[in-house]
């Protein structure tokens, strides 16, 4: 009976080795680092344009509707029954507000690219070459990690090709 457990659990180790496996590789690849910074990034820059568009834009439209917040605005029917159109109201320019302030830096992130290209045919701008910083004892240790790991897949693709 202890046999088949045994058995049992071999399978299961053998079974998950390869979800571990895929997940060592998933995490190694560098991919899942900038996908994170670019979420912490954008959750910076998400507050920074809630920021802008609720302190500097929505006074300007409060004032349209006549000096009070527009998420005031409410239509009572009864005392239990109120409709609160002006939550909606806001929503729907909050969501406006913000579409347009991102096509705004979008459109100007492009012009300046643009205007960047041009300098660079014209000459006017001669291309700079990235620095290379040293790598820490850390960064080598896992670059050299990562080379040997690669080497490593490399020999078991070509043992099992052949």
């Amino acid at each position: 009976m202890e046999n088949a457990k045994e058995k049992k659990t071999s399978k299961v180790l053998k079974a998950g080795g390869g979800f571990f496996k895929d997940f060592k590789a998933f995490i190694s690849k560098g991919n899942i680092v900038q996908l994170a910074v670019a979420f912490i990034m954008g959750a910076a820059f998400t507050t920074i344009v809630n920021s802008l568009v609720g302190d500097i834009f929505m006074p300007f439209f409060n004032l349209i509707f006549g000096g009070s917040n527009i998420d005031d605005l409410k239509w009572v029917i009864t005392d239990n029954l109120v409709i609160n159109y002006g939550k909606f109201i806001f929503a729907v320019l909050n969501f406006l507000l913000v579409a347009f302030v991102l096509f705004l830096i979008v459109k100007l992130i492009t012009r300046a690219e643009r205007n960047i290209k041009k300098k660079l045919k014209k000459g006017e701008v001669a291309p700079t070459e990235p620095v290379v910083l040293p790598l820490t004892t850390s960064e080598q240790l896992l670059t050299d990690i990562k080379e040997l790991l690669l080497k490593q897949e490399k020999k078991e693709k070509t043992k099992q090709s052949e």
